[in-house]
């Protein structure tokens, strides 16, 4: 049987947020998965609202999360090869 209580201890929970830095007036996405804590730029508010070719709030909302997902992945991709290769004696 496993002991849940003692994994609670090991592990930090997985936790996908949203944040907002008062200095840096920046929106962030922010994930923590095992190794993984990383974010993703939502809105930087000191950017002009006309700067370059911005693409929209809803775009650039996505194309984060998207990013977001796709270190997700690569992630688990590692944790896969690694436990498989554990499993295997690290032998050829």
């Amino acid at each position: 049987a496993v002991d849940s209580d003692n994994i609670a201890k090991t592990t930090l929970p997985d936790k996908i947020w949203t944040s907002y830095d008062d200095e840096e007036k920046k929106h962030w996405l922010t994930v923590q998965k095992n190794s993984l804590h990383q974010r993703f730029l939502l809105q930087d508010n000191l950017l002009p609202a006309w700067h370059g070719n911005r693409k929209s709030l809803p775009e650039r909302i996505h194309l984060s999360v998207d990013a977001m997902i796709r270190a997700i992945d690569r992630l688990e991709i590692q944790q896969q090869q690694l436990q498989h290769h554990e499993r295997h004696g690290g032998g050829k």
